[in-house]
């Protein structure tokens, strides 16, 4: 989804993501993201007056990550999520959209975390 506000851009983002989450899944599917503030709202950490889209997608966010006990949302912060940022940027530049296929990743996007630890 394209938007001009970047807390419904990274709903958006969650909301796909966790409806990707199969629902015969046996292991643990974690979701990061880099908006603190969209995590504290998804998490109910966070008391925001909130209405329209924002509220919407939080409310689907919630209720897809109820529904599915394996899958989780976390926030990561954007010194180490380089590989999200790098992969959007390159995704981006070649007008992609929808599914990416791993293959088709250059080593660039691919190897742009593992120079950080985890927190």
């Amino acid at each position: 989804m394209l938007s001009s506000n970047p807390l419904l851009a990274e709903l958006s983002a969650v909301f796909l993501a966790c409806s990707s989450i199969p629902s015969s899944c046996d292991g643990t599917v974690i979701i990061e993201g880099d908006s603190l503030i969209a995590c504290q709202l998804v998490l109910q950490q966070l008391d925001l007056d909130m209405q329209g889209p924002v509220l919407d997608s939080v409310l689907k966010i919630r209720d897809m990550l109820a529904r599915n006990p394996n899958g989780s949302f976390v926030w990561a912060s954007r010194k180490q999520n380089a590989m999200a940022h790098r992969l959007a940027r390159w995704a981006c530049f070649i007008f992609c959209r929808g599914a990416i296929l791993l293959v088709s990743l250059p080593s660039a996007v691919v190897c742009s975390d593992s120079g950080f630890e985890p927190l």
